[in-house]
């Protein structure tokens, strides 16, 4: 895969809201990059230098931890199987990637309402794993609260639709973050550079409330 450069990790976002093809007029949408973890600090010193995926996605998953690991993900073939074909799933879904001019909030909420299902389903194959159970549970919570939020900011006005927004960030951002570790522990990557480019470049991000 080609490698990208590590300012991917401490890069502002500053994609402008847009709605019905115009730009908000409150400007630029506050997102802060978490602080780097100490797993990250390896990066510290070698800006310049590329990373590729597999580094970036280890480095990450080295900060999630759930007291003691006990599974290898790495040689768990069924899990590595099944997150492949989530993996799959994901790729076409323009939700995680499209900018919110062309967003329609009706196909919003039903692909993330598809997307919910199919990690609960991912997560069902696999009820002995407590620590896939723990990971993707925060990420159930977190698509539940983002569409019921989104529903109630469905009214189309600027002050609903830039909530609307931030809200949808929040959500690919965790999103980008569980993919992240659960590619770091498999040891799986995407096929597609757009998903792949999704979660590198928004794995870090934490979008401001």
């Amino acid at each position: 895969m080609n490698p990208r450069a590590v300012s991917h990790l401490t890069s502002r976002c500053s994609t402008r809201p847009m709605a019905a093809g115009r730009p908000f007029h409150c400007g630029f949408a506050s997102i802060a990059r978490a602080p780097l973890s100490s797993a990250l600090g390896l990066f510290r010193g070698i800006i310049k230098m590329p990373i590729t995926f597999s580094t970036f996605s280890s480095a990450v998953a080295a900060t999630w931890k759930l007291g003691k690991a006990v599974h290898d993900w790495v040689t768990n073939a069924p899990l590595r199987k099944d997150f492949e074909s989530f993996l799959t799933c994901l790729e076409h879904r323009r939700v995680l990637y499209a900018e919110w001019q062309y967003e329609s909030m009706p196909a919003v909420l039903a692909s993330l309402s598809d997307i919910l299902g199919e990690i609960r389903a991912f997560r069902s194959k696999h009820p002995n794993n407590v620590e896939l159970g723990v990971l993707l549970g925060e990420l159930i919570v977190s698509l539940q609260e983002c569409l019921d939020k989104l529903h109630q900011h469905s009214q189309s006005t600027p002050a609903a639709e830039m909530k609307a927004y931030k809200v949808l960030l929040k959500v690919r951002s965790d999103m980008a973050r569980t993919l992240a570790i659960l590619c770091g522990k498999t040891g799986v990557s995407p096929h597609g550079n757009d998903l792949e480019k999704f979660i590198m470049d928004m794995a870090l991000v934490r979008p401001k409330a």
